[in-house]
């Protein structure tokens, strides 16, 4: 069972139905560079996504080619790679090659005096205005790329706590990587005992992928697999936000080999830390933006529930707002709990700070 879904950025957007689970499948091309998203809605509600950057078609052929329920999807597929193929021939804003791969050593010139931090203040700070996640991978890549640092590929993973379980209930990897470890990700189901989320919930520095604890058969594998495709040499950086819900790590790799690699990537730590941190604050931000629209919520009803984040009760929310307290109880309360589909208030505040839509103090 599928059904056509409607995305302003999306030139392709369907949902199947394959036993238990959902699998969504979305081409979106708003700006830089398009973006091809897979999203799996477990039975329990888990949700589990990765998106990839496109370059060419024969990438996107072999994401294609991966998926492990290729043959349920194969017409669904199809059309997917056909919409990216039109929109290549139209010229519409996607791009048609991939740029080679560079040499990962660092470069030996010499760059003037005060050039580096400036420049690299400023492409971090232009990442918080990216629209998109295709135009967020492109300022990425152009940072990496003005400053010669040492990575070939780069995945960024999002997690998602909900109420007090530790055990995510949403992850997102966003790959500048090899496709099929994306796809091979999915199939192993390899998110339920992810080291990296391990070390985003546990460390606070960049760690050499050669130190990460691997506890079982699963993540051993896990990690070889990654090796194997590309990360030979890799650092993880963790984020986090301050809400305690959110979670990230900045995963940059290399085909050294691995302590020199490792070695290399060591020495832009901070740099990776500082991309950790910027793209799980857009993701914060993108997520927020994305449960406000859904929901349809007013600026007032953000702001009611700006001022309930506060600690303030109804009479001083009434008083900030210009309005009566009754006002409050019995149109702006109701309106908020009906709208996020809740039988209390402080259920709505708590939903909302979860999804990073406001931040207690």
């Amino acid at each position: 069972m599928s059904s056509m879904n409607g995305d302003d950025d999306a030139v392709f957007d369907v949902t199947v139905k394959i036993q238990k689970e959902r699998i969504r499948l979305k081409l979106l091309d708003r700006d830089d560079v398009p973006v091809v998203e897979r999203r799996l809605i477990q039975a329990d509600g888990v949700v589990v996504t990765v998106a990839m950057p496109v370059h060419d078609v024969g990438q996107l052929q072999r994401f294609v080619d991966t998926d492990p329920y290729r043959a349920e999807l194969q017409g669904h597929l199809a059309t997917l790679v056909q919409r990216y193929v039109a929109r290549v021939e139209s010229g519409a804003g996607v791009t048609t090659g991939r740029k080679a791969r560079r040499d990962p050593r660092p470069s030996l010139k010499r760059r003037q005096k005060g050039g580096d931090e400036l420049g690299l203040f400023g492409r971090l700070d232009a990442l918080a205005t990216a629209r998109s996640e295709g135009q967020l991978y492109a300022r990425v890549h152009a940072l990496l790329e003005q400053f010669e640092i040492p990575v070939e590929q780069f995945i960024f993973a999002g997690f998602r706590l909900t109420g007090e379980s530790r055990v995510p209930a949403a992850y997102r990897y966003f790959g500048a990587c090899d496709p099929q470890w994306l796809q091979l990700y999915m199939q192993r189901r390899w998110y339920m005992i992810d080291p990296f989320y391990s070390w985003a919930m546990a460390g606070s520095s960049p760690m050499p992928g050669s130190q990460l604890v691997l506890h079982t058969s699963g993540q051993r594998d896990f990690y070889a697999r990654l090796q194997a495709s590309g990360f030979d040499s890799c650092l993880v950086a963790p984020a986090r936000m301050a809400q305690g819900k959110l979670f990230g790590v900045f995963i940059a790799g290399n085909a050294m080999p691995t302590e020199a690699g490792e070695r290399a990537l060591l020495r832009y730590r901070q740099v990776f830390r500082a991309l950790a941190a910027e793209l799980l604050d857009w993701s914060a931000k993108n997520l927020a933006r994305k449960a406000i629209a859904a929901l349809g919520l007013t600026d007032r009803e953000i702001a009611v529930l700006n001022l309930l984040a506060r600690g303030q009760a109804a009479p001083e929310i009434a008083m900030e707002l210009g309005v009566s307290a009754n006002r409050v109880y019995k149109e702006f309360y109701p309106e908020l709990t009906f709208k996020m589909q809740v039988d209390h208030i402080s259920k709505a505040l708590a939903m909302a700070l979860e999804l990073g839509m406001v931040f207690s103090l």
